[in-house]
Order: structure tokens, then C-alpha cells, then sequence
């Protein structure tokens, strides 16, 4: 006897629903899931351990707080328009670091280049080289070419470079 609840204010239009469960889902994150998996392979304390706990704590905050969907998070290939034709595209991963660089210009980078730049620090201090990378292998190992000290976020209010203090 109840009235047909459509049209509500509830109702969805075919894509809002996705990112209307991803935010949703973004306040359910569990930092110490990620730490937990962690865990399970960097065991002891170490200088690679803490770097990479680090970078992954920051990548699932800003994952699960400044995106609308996985595609965003895992970047990939898409096709968009460009005039009468559908061109395919490569989407980076998100992009949740900053990296200072001379004259205060900013490059923009992600987790896996953070954690491989833990990972050339830790085989050097070990005296091995030759670490695979296994992503963008076609820019080697030049995307990964960092100080800690200058890695950072942008600030999404102020827009300005905060450093991680990540050493």
C-alpha cells in the first residue's frame, strides 16, 4: 500500500552509484591492514621496512580519501575521444607524492616509485645492484631518483609542498 519510491531524492543516475560506494567504502579503510601485509614479508626492524610502511600508509590515506574510483587508484589504459576518433591513453596510478626538485619545482610520482627508491637504498647498503624494477622499465631507474628528504604531498587547500619526513 506503500507508493512506488521512485522517482526519491535517492535516485542514482548509472555512474553515481560507483563513486557514491567508493566514498563510502574510502570511510571504511583500515590503515593497519596494509601495515599487517607488510609485516609479512619486511620482517625486523629496518630502514626499508620503515620507508616502505611510510610511503603504502600515505598511498592508502590518500587513495581512500582522494579518489572516486579503483581506476583512479590503479591508473591503466582507457580510450577517451579526441575529435571524431577514440584514442587509447595510458592513465598513470595515483599520483599521491610529490617529489621537490631545484627552483621549487614539484614532480608528481607514485607509490611504486617511492618503494622501489627504498628498494635501490636498501640493496646499495647492501652492496648488490640489479633490482629488477618491474614497472616502467623503458624510463629505468630515473623516476625513482630522489632524496627522502625531498619527498612530499601537495597540500589539496593550500596547494603548497608539505614534506612526508620520510628518511
Amino acid at each position: 500500500a506503500h507508493p512506488h519510491p521512485s522517482p526519491s531524492n535517492m535516485a542514482f543516475g548509472p555512474h553515481e552509484a560507483e563513486a557514491i560506494g567508493w566514498k563510502i567504502g574510502a570511510f571504511l579503510y583500515e590503515p593497519p591492514a596494509a601495515v599487517a601485509a607488510i609485516d609479512q614479508y619486511l620482517i625486523g626492524e629496518s630502514v626499508l621496512r620503515r620507508r616502505v610502511t611510510a610511503a603504502v600508509t600515505h598511498f592508502v590515506k590518500s587513495a581512500a580519501t582522494q579518489t572516486s574510483s579503483n581506476r583512479q587508484v590503479v591508473g591503466g589504459t582507457r580510450y577517451r575521444q579526441q575529435g571524431d576518433r577514440r584514442v587509447k591513453v595510458t592513465v598513470p596510478s595515483l599520483q599521491c607524492f610529490a617529489v621537490s626538485g631545484s627552483g621549487g619545482q614539484v614532480v608528481l610520482t607514485g607509490v611504486g616509485e617511492v618503494v622501489h627508491r627504498a628498494r635501490l637504498d636498501e640493496a646499495a647498503s647492501c652492496g648488490v645492484d640489479g633490482v629488477v624494477k618491474g614497472f616502467n622499465e623503458h624510463l629505468g631507474d630515473q623516476d625513482c631518483q630522489f632524496e627522502w628528504s625531498q619527498l612530499g604531498r601537495i597540500d589539496k587547500g593550500t596547494g603548497m609542498f608539505v614534506p612526508l619526513g620520510i628518511e
